[in-house]
């Protein structure tokens, strides 16, 4: 059985993370916000990001952890 499995946003770089902000249509600054909450703040939740609109967070969060997550034997574990 095949499982539609989140990826975290950890796993992308600025760059990756800029491109996503933009498909899902958002300003181009808010992939500097929202890399500034994973890897400066290490937030570990979407609503620990308090300048970002909740739209936007629902979004991601659609597609992507914000937590922690683990490869082993190809599943993925959350870790926090």
């Amino acid at each position: 059985m095949i499982q539609n499995i989140k990826q975290s946003l950890r796993d992308f770089s600025e760059e990756e993370l800029s491109e996503i902000v933009k498909e899902l249509g958002f300003p181009a600054f808010r992939a500097k916000q929202l890399s500034d909450w994973l890897y400066k703040k290490h937030i570990l939740a979407a609503k620990e990001a308090k300048n970002l609109p909740k739209d936007f967070l629902e979004q991601l969060e659609k597609k992507y952890l914000f937590s922690l997550c683990k490869s082993i034997n190809n599943k993925r574990i959350q870790l926090s």
